[in-house]
């Protein structure tokens, strides 16, 4: 091949990538269910940008929500509003008179991601009781039970609950404690908690702070260059999760028994803090509850050995064994999904409907144990 014809495959390889750069610009949005991604109603010349800017920095945790805050948060698949108070809540009926108070802590289900104010699952535990107050501290309490034990310490307990209900989700959460440290500890259990995954920039927004291989800085300024460069990584994520030990694997807390480990620390410190007044809520994986998307999930993950109901099992033996009062909303939910879609249909948490299914089943379990009494 002589300089001519080399200068010839030069212009004509940089001529496609052009070409194909300027259709995703304008035909292709990537809204892959990964943290933090293009969302054409926050910032649309920034990838990275998914979450609404509703958040800031704590100076023992990872973010807290920004009181007195009113946004409209829209991606592929909903639409809506998000309205924190002036406490750092998201936006609760008012209740002047009350008997007893609920505090409910976990991270983006319990937050109620994808739907409104009105829609979150707290929101409906309220209206199900007519004389106590319900308080949604999702997100307000971080997004990983670390953080959501150094709000209990810091600021939950101060609200002087009756009831702390802490969800637990099987999809990251143990991820989520791997990929933070415990800059400064008490014996063995964190007094202050950092991400080595996100941080909270000057917008009020979620940023990663390290993609895959530590290069998250050169990664984020060529994604933001480049849509096409965005759409060839996104295709190598998900190449690479395929590599990884998946969630619903009888192996998959072995890979993480320390973050387990942790976990278990967590739930026995908080149910004590209560006062042995708290119930964990297991939140299931979508892929979990509907047949057809576990099937793929099997496809997806072939070769590794796979079981739906973990890591739910494991965690529920430890809470029995722990005397722990555990809620798992599983197999109802697997039932009620065959009727009626109780997820939103492009993302993996619960619409309005599955929210108000998964309050229903909460508030049943509350009452006929007599938790409250």
């Amino acid at each position: 091949m002589n300089f001519k014809e080399v200068i010839l495959l030069g212009l004509s390889i940089f001529m496609c990538l052009v070409f194909l750069e300027v259709f995703l610009r304008y035909f292709y949005y990537e809204d892959s269910g990964l943290f933090f991604l293009y969302s054409k109603f926050s910032q649309p010349d920034d990838p990275f940008l998914s979450d609404p800017p509703i958040f800031i920095n704590t100076e023992y945790s990872h973010f807290s929500l920004k009181p007195n805050t009113s946004v409209r948060f829209a991606k592929d698949g909903f639409d809506v509003f998000i309205k924190i108070d002036k406490n750092g809540f998201r936006t609760m009926p008012i209740l002047n008179d009350f008997n007893k108070t609920i505090l409910t802590l976990g991270d983006s289900f319990t937050f109620g991601y994808g739907v409104n104010d009105n829609e979150t699952y707290p929101f409906f535990l309220q209206k199900r009781f007519n004389d106590t107050r319900v308080i949604n501290a999702g997100y307000t309490d971080g997004y990983s039970p670390d953080s959501e034990y150094l709000y209990l310490i810091k600021e939950g307990l101060k609200l002087s609950p009756d009831l702390v209900i802490v969800g637990i989700f099987v999809g990251n959460d143990l991820e989520d404690i791997s990929e933070n440290v415990w800059e400064e500890t008490n014996e063995g259990l964190p007094v202050k908690v950092s991400s080595t995954k996100i941080y909270v920039n000057e917008d009020n927004r979620l940023r990663q702070r390290r993609i895959i291989f530590g290069f998250g800085t050169l990664n984020e300024k060529l994604s933001k260059f480049s849509r096409l460069y965005f759409f060839i990584y996104n295709r190598f994520v998900n190449w690479w999760s395929m590599r990884r030990e998946p969630v619903h694997s009888y192996y998959y807390l072995e890979k993480y028994s320390e973050s387990f480990d942790k976990l278990k620390n967590l739930l026995v410190k908080m149910n004590e803090l209560s006062l042995n007044k708290s119930i964990f809520v297991i939140f299931p994986d979508k892929e979990q509850t509907e047949n057809e998307l576990w099937e793929n999930y099997q496809e997806h993950f072939r070769g590794h050995r796979l079981d739906r109901f973990q890591p739910q099992k494991q965690i529920l033996d430890f809470c029995k064994s722990a005397n722990l009062i555990c809620f798992d909303p599983f197999p109802e939910l697997v039932a009620q999904q065959k009727i009626e879609g109780l997820f939103l249909e492009k993302d993996g948490h619960m619409n309005s409907k599955g929210n108000k299914f998964f309050a229903d089943l909460l508030y049943n379990f509350i009452t006929n144990k007599e938790i409250l009494d």
